[in-house]
């Protein structure tokens, strides 16, 4: 007897949910080894090798204060890879080393953690500094080392998904009066539902940011999907998206993997409302629009002195004020949404879903009749650390990625664009000059991307006449590099040169004089790399890639580092991934330049997938004129 499909999505939600059940916990697997491993066993050279850690620290001194702590500056080797930025939190590991091989703690069943110290404030790369922002109570600090500390703990998360799972179990109520319409669709990959005969069919000559726009705050207990490639105006969409919902008596909330990404998406409605026309055509009072934003424990509130936004650390304050509609937008991470005790929102927009698991997005979805997820999972994704067991058949036909994927894989399934019935494709690009469009365009979105028509306009021209745009080539011989190459800083520095006395036209069609400093961006994998950059070309904007998405710049020149193939220290898939690529060309408004070794174009490859990436990066040369 044939088996309705309705009954294999079924079986097979059911399947994928038992394994998001335990995700966290496969996923700080790896974490807690790492913690108790830099506790008992790391030494100095350890830590400075370590990308997790910060090592060879060495105290500079005080260098201000800030409410009841001081700024403690320290000095670090310069050439360290590592991942710490900004509003990290550091930990020194040394205090927790010391007690567990302390006799006395030899009985002690609590495994010592390391001691948390405060807060980056300031970090330059460039000269190996780092400030931190530390508690007075806790004396001078004695640090040679900073790590991350344990792993966050995401028990509330874990309790979301098991109230996920009971109500997919729950076959005393239809579909539709289900408890977590939304979260139970998303798992499932349904077609999203709309009210009032709405559909994801375009109105009449209507663009995919209205249609987005409009539809949001349409949904009947489902999700949405709003995939919106490089300059596409995303977060310009989402704002006024977001702006519909309020506008139509709905509250909202706003959440992503990181504070940064609701920090971009409060700073798209301030943006949004300071437009006359909003108001206007929503029939909404900008001045009445509040949002309270939730802090990471113990953040210190600022005053927002337009009224807009109101911080807290305090989740019952993000409670009480939805529940009493003094503020109609509530923005935090996937810790204040997946709580039992959050208030039902009408709709959640998770921005970066791309890079956010579908784990904590199902977590996320449970506080709220409507999901939209909005990202591009073609761009940087997200940052797992756990092996995760794929379905079995039949199963692994309906969810390919199973609890591994992002939100938005999930729902893709290894397509590389959204379809026109199951999302919105964002599709076109206010950025890219269509030379640099046509590759990105081929090699990353099925051909469905286009330019604006003032993108046609950039273009720049050298002081010896001639005229650049697109994307271009440059090869540099060299041997035996890994993480930095003295060939390709001295190459770049030459291309640099060659920009002076150019000129710069823009969308508008106006012409002006490039300025370097602020016209030409130089990304690279690896910080080893952007460090030896820097100190070559002090004045230029340069960073890894990681750091520089969301960004854009006229002239962009990424340096590839390796030698080959066989050089990468973490793979080739880490330097050949696409979502890299593309990233790092599409950061670029009129000129993309990559420099690299042209042994990297015959790369020795052990899968059918890692032939995959390296055939983009031939694509590229193949499509790119050779910069001379």
């Amino acid at each position: 007897m044939a088996v309705a499909v309705g009954s294999e999505r079924e079986a097979a939600s059911r399947w994928l949910m038992a394994d998001l059940l335990e995700w966290h916990q496969r996923e700080a697997r790896p974490e807690w080894f790492v913690h108790y491993e830099q506790i008992e066993k790391y030494d100095e050279q350890n830590f400075i090798e370590s990308g997790d850690c910060l090592g060879g620290l060495r105290l500079v001194g005080p260098v201000g204060t800030i409410d009841k702590s001081t700024i403690w500056r320290f000095k670090f080797p310069a050439d360290q890879d590592h991942k710490f930025a900004e509003g990290d939190t550091v930990h020194d590991p040394h205090p927790a080393h010391d007690k567990v091989f302390a006799k006395a703690q030899a009985d002690k069943a609590k495994y010592p953690s390391a001691k948390e110290l405060g807060e980056i404030l300031a970090l330059d790369d460039t000269n190996g500094t780092i400030d931190v922002a530390i508690k007075d109570k806790q004396g001078r600090p004695t640090a040679t080392a900073f790590v991350r500390g344990e792993p966050i703990p995401d028990k509330v998360m874990r309790e979301a998904l098991q109230r996920l799972a009971r109500s997919l179990l729950d076959t005393s109520r239809s579909s539709h009066d289900a408890t977590h319409r939304a979260a139970i669709a998303l798992l499932r990959r349904e077609p999203p539902r709309f009210r009032d005969g709405n559909s994801l069919n375009p109105s009449s000559g209507e663009a995919a940011s209205s249609r987005f726009i409009r539809l949001a705050a349409e949904l009947d207990g489902s999700y949405l999907i709003v995939q919106g490639p490089p300059g596409s105006g995303k977060t310009w969409a989402l704002a006024r998206a977001v702006l519909r919902c309020v506008a139509a008596g709905q509250l909202v909330g706003l959440s992503g993997f990181k504070h940064e990404t609701m920090k971009a998406m409060i700073a798209g409605i301030r943006e949004a409302l300071a437009d006359p026309e909003i108001g206007r055509s929503l029939g909404i009072d900008p001045d009445a629009v509040k949002i309270i934003r939730k802090l990471r424990s113990g953040g210190e509130p600022e005053t927002d002195i337009t009224g807009l936004v109101t911080e807290t650390d305090d989740n019952a304050k993000v409670d009480a004020a939805l529940t009493t509609r003094s503020h109609q937008i509530a923005a935090g991470t996937a810790w204040l949404f997946s709580r039992e005790k959050m208030p039902q929102l009408d709709v959640v927009f998770i921005d970066e879903a791309g890079q956010m698991s579908l784990a904590n997005a199902l977590a996320i979805a449970t506080s709220a009749k409507n999901v939209v997820l909005v990202g591009d999972p073609q761009q940087l994704a997200q940052p797992g650390k756990g092996a995760h067991p794929l379905l079995p058949p039949p199963a692994d036909e309906w969810y390919p990625y199973g609890s591994s994927a992002s939100a938005l894989e999930h729902v893709l399934a290894g397509r590389a664009t959204v379809p026109e019935d199951e999302g919105v494709f964002l599709d076109v690009t206010f950025r890219l000059h269509p030379e640099i469009r046509d590759f990105i365009s081929a090699a990353m979105y099925d051909g469905r991307l286009a330019s604006a028509d003032h993108c046609r306009n950039r273009a720049i021209s050298l002081a010896n006449g001639k005229r650049e745009t697109g994307i271009r080539w440059c090869p540099v011989e060299h041997t035996g590099n890994k993480t930095s190459s003295s060939e390709e800083v001295a190459v770049i520095a030459k291309i640099v040169r060659q920009f002076k006395g150019a000129t710069l036209t823009t969308k508008e069609g106006r012409t002006r004089p490039i300025e370097v400093a602020k016209d030409i961006m130089i990304v690279t994998p690896y910080n080893s790399q952007a460090n030896d950059l820097r100190r070559a070309m002090p004045k230029l904007r340069i960073g890894t890639i990681d750091k520089f998405q969301g960004l854009e710049a006229p002239v962009v020149i990424v340096s590839m580092v390796a030698s080959t193939s066989e050089d990468i220290p973490r793979g080739l898939d880490f330097l050949y991934s696409t979502n890299r690529l593309n990233v790092a060309v599409s950061r670029a408004k009129t000129l993309c330049i990559v420099v690299g070794s042209p042994s990297l174009l015959a790369a020795r490859c052990n899968s059918v997938r890692q032939m995959q990436l390296v055939n983009v990066l031939c694509k590229y040369v193949e499509m790119a004129g050779t910069w001379t």
